[in-house]
């Protein structure tokens, strides 16, 4: 969401306050980069996916490549082997919706929040649907209309596109422009006893 005012008292505030001090400019270019060839793309091929095609519908007067997630394949395995797979990659505990026995060879994959790519995912006949967070009742319906769900973090999944950001800013302003921090988890998980 925008920010409504610049005030100490709010954390956004008194962060794009800090930046400006710092003669730091901040560019939000969320969903924007989500939605690029370039982004929509990072995650899958972090994952050696075969990519398909785009999973939004093409928006009139928008390139059809420029689209939120992508379909695509996988070989084939099961939706446990797939959520490991995403696991590792990410250095992540996935949280899993579904049976871990279901085949899964197509896979939707989204950046980051994926709710919204339920009704494409299974309109193309995905095994799965893979990205960052889908709320509760969301996944649940999912799963029920025979789509199951990995959630990989929102941050996660959008860490591939870190690289590409700074290869951009490295491009127009040289090397020495970019610090690029490594990704770290800014959550945790807890074990029951």
């Amino acid at each position: 969401s925008a920010i409504s005012a610049l005030t100490p008292d709010e954390p956004a505030g008194a962060l794009a306050l800090a930046a400006a001090r710092a003669g730091v400019a901040v560019i939000s270019m969320h969903t924007n980069l989500d939605r690029s060839p370039a982004g929509a793309e990072a995650f899958p091929d972090l994952l050696g996916l075969r990519i398909l095609e785009p999973l939004e519908s093409p928006v009139p007067g928008r390139a059809p490549q420029v689209a939120m997630g992508r379909l695509c394949e996988v070989e084939s395995t099961t939706l446990g082997g797939f959520a490991s797979r995403v696991g590792t990659a990410l250095g992540v505990s996935p949280r899993v919706w579904g049976d871990a026995d279901t085949p899964i060879m197509r896979v939707a994959v989204g950046n980051g929040s994926v709710r919204g790519l339920i009704p494409a995912a299974l309109a193309m006949g995905a095994d799965v649907l893979l990205g960052g967070e889908v709320r509760y009742h969301d996944a649940l319906d999912a799963v029920a209309a025979g789509l199951p769900i990995i959630e990989a973090g929102h941050d996660a999944t959008e860490w591939p596109m870190v690289g590409l950001l700074a290869d951009v800013v490295r491009s127009v302003l040289g090397a020495g422009a970019v610090i690029e921090e490594p990704t770290s988890l800014g959550w945790w998980t807890a074990k029951g006893e």
